[in-house]
């Protein structure tokens, strides 16, 4: 059973916690304790990350959780006291890799950050939950697999009976915000959600007693991690109030939907659990798309088993398996697309002739196939980098990566359009081609705005190219500046004292200072303030030395909230085009898959 499919009993130690009044060895809670404890109560099952400092804490239960999945030393606060509590925490700038085991291990977690600088904090630092990373709503680029859908999956009755009757059943994928909802029979529910695949079910809380049998094989077949809801976010009323708020719409009707059903209540209850969990806009998720179980061929679990699509049967590999010998796909974006055709095959006859005219004009044109091919495999993942742009957490890097794709779409098109070769041909690749126009422009405006090698973390500044912004330029310049300052300020200095092994150093706690060797101590000069003793060694700060230190920090504080600004703003501007990119994202996806299959051909 995957960790998050229940929610544990309150461990003795915190009920007593609790009971006592969360003391501690001053008789009461520590604000940071209570804040702590109130925040766990508020996220329910999941681990809780708390920052304090440059940690992120755990605590009780969720310490020895942490301790033993990730091989921690566990600790205790409040050591001499008759009831320590046990802690464990892990760097707050290493987090990603600890967070992304926790979550392999099928742990939900929740993260709680600071909201504003200690130093300027009155009392207890104000923290806030925000966000709780759960297997099936991930989309940070290293906790996600890129060859494989990230889906979220809602199951919902028509009726009271899961055995019997129809199954609504919506999936999502948060980090592309594609979103599909159907009816289908009971019958078929465990055969559907293995060809889905998804890495989390949601279901209402009822569920699992009500039907044991049916929720037992789904932990089997497809493993997925099972998360109970309150029944009320499946209700009708409420489901249908939040899809129309999501999508800005009147009705339904234009996704296809001519009635309400217990589908559009699975989707309803995605979306309220993605709201709870990303704490942020799910703009990205501006549509939904019904599923008609008769426009594929049913591909049953055995199926899917007994002729290896995506796993052999003696290893539960790739290799050797259906995707492993047909995938010539070179973006992440076709790869995922790939295993949705093979495994959803079309009925339509017409819909396969469409593809096979497609690959024969891409097989028919090698030269024009094998630069569609390169701007494909240089180009990033776009469905999630979209993702993470919908959900607030796009990176420099990531926008970096968008804007030199963008930049290459009008060269795609034209390697299309000669491949295309007139006639019936033309259908599906012109329909590629449409959807990759116009985005050259905004492209362009991303790779003027942002450094070349933009980096992965907003807090690290320096993504912003020069030339911007003029602010920016003079605050940069101040800091560029100083370090020639300093140069000349330690020349004078040691020229001043006749001391020649003088020198400036930096560190984080006592800023800049001037280091003098003990056997030069007789020649200090009066204006140098002791701040520090070293080993074979003083350290000293003087006036000029402190003032150009806060006109430095100043600068670069300055200038890192500076180009947080300008980022966002630049995040707003792409946002805007938020259909028209996921468009082309989808466009690409089908083109990289069209293009394996032509070279394959």
């Amino acid at each position: 059973m995957a960790a998050s499919d229940v929610h544990p009993p309150q461990s003795a130690e915190k009920k007593t916690a609790r009971k006592s009044g969360k003391r501690s060895a001053g008789g009461g809670p520590t604000p940071a304790m209570r804040q702590y404890l109130d925040q766990k109560e508020e996220v329910g099952d999941a681990v809780l990350l708390f920052r304090m400092g440059d940690f992120y804490e755990t605590f009780y239960d969720d310490a020895k959780t942490v301790a033993r999945v990730l091989g921690l030393t566990l600790t205790a606060r409040n050591k001499t006291t008759d009831a320590p509590i046990p802690m464990a925490g892990v760097p707050y700038h290493a987090a990603d890799t600890y967070l992304a085991r926790l979550v392999r291990a099928g742990y939900k977690v929740a993260i709680s950050e600071q909201m504003e600088d200690p130093k300027q904090a009155k009392g207890v630092v104000k923290r806030a939950v925000q966000r709780i990373i759960t297997p099936g709503t991930l989309t940070d680029e290293n906790l996600l697999d890129g060859s494989a859908a990230n889906l979220l999956v809602g199951l919902c009755p028509a009726g009271k009976d899961w055995t019997q009757g129809r199954i609504g059943l919506a999936s999502v994928e948060v980090s592309s915000g594609r979103f599909f909802a159907e009816m289908l029979p009971a019958s078929r529910v465990v055969d559907e959600v293995a060809r889905l695949g998804p890495a989390e079910i949601i279901v209402p809380e009822q569920a699992i007693d009500a039907a044991p049998q049916l929720f037992g094989e789904l932990r089997s077949v497809v493993g997925a991690a099972i998360s109970p809801r309150a029944p009320h976010v499946f209700d009708r009323h409420l489901a249908e109030k939040r899809l129309l708020k999501q999508f800005n719409v009147a009705s339904l009707s234009g996704f296809g939907f001519d009635a309400f059903d217990a589908s559009l209540s699975a989707a309803a209850a995605l979306l309220d659990y993605l709201a709870e969990t990303q704490r942020t806009s799910l703009d990205h998720i501006a549509s939904i798309a019904q599923r008609h179980s008769g426009e594929h061929l049913m591909l049953d679990q055995v199926t899917l088993r007994s002729l290896e699509i995506e796993s052999t049967l003696r290893d539960g590999q790739r290799d050797g398996t259906l995707l492993g010998a047909i995938d010539e796909t070179v973006n992440p974006m076709g790869g995922r697309r790939l295993r949705e055709w093979v495994c959803f095959p079309l009925r339509d006859a017409e819909a396969i002739r469409l593809r096979q005219r497609a690959v024969t004009a891409l097989r028919d044109q090698p030269d024009r196939l094998r630069a569609i091919r390169g701007y494909l495999h240089d180009a990033g993942d776009v469905e999630r980098i979209l993702g993470r742009l919908g959900v607030g957490r796009v990176t420099p890097r990531d926008m970096a990566a968008l804007g030199r794709t963008l930049e290459s779409l009008e060269p795609m098109r034209e390697a299309i359009g000669p491949a295309i070769g007139g006639g019936d041909q033309a259908d599906a690749l012109e329909q590629i081609r449409a959807s990759l126009a116009g985005l050259d422009e905004i492209g362009r405006r991303i790779t003027g705005y942002l450094m070349e090698d933009a980096p992965p973390i907003l807090r690290d500044g320096n993504y912003i190219a020069d030339g911007v912004d003029s602010e920016l330029d003079r605050l940069r310049n101040i800091e560029t500046t100083g370090a020639e300052w300093l140069a000349k300020y330690q020349a004078e200095q040691s020229q001043r004292t006749g001391i020649p092994t003088l020198k400036i150093g930096y560190n984080s706690v006592f800023g800049y200072y001037i280091e003098v060797t003990n056997q030069h101590h007789d020649k200090i000069p009066d204006d140098y303030t002791r701040k520090q003793t070293v080993r074979n060694a003083e350290r000293y700060i003087t006036s000029e030395l402190k003032a150009h230190e806060n006109e430095v920090l100043t600068a670069a504080d300055k200038a890192k909230a500076l180009e947080l600004e300008l980022f966002q703003r630049l995040r707003d501007a792409v946002a805007a085009r938020l259909p028209a990119l996921q468009a082309a994202a989808d466009a690409m996806a089908s083109l990289d898959v069209l293009a394996g299959f032509a070279e394959l051909a």
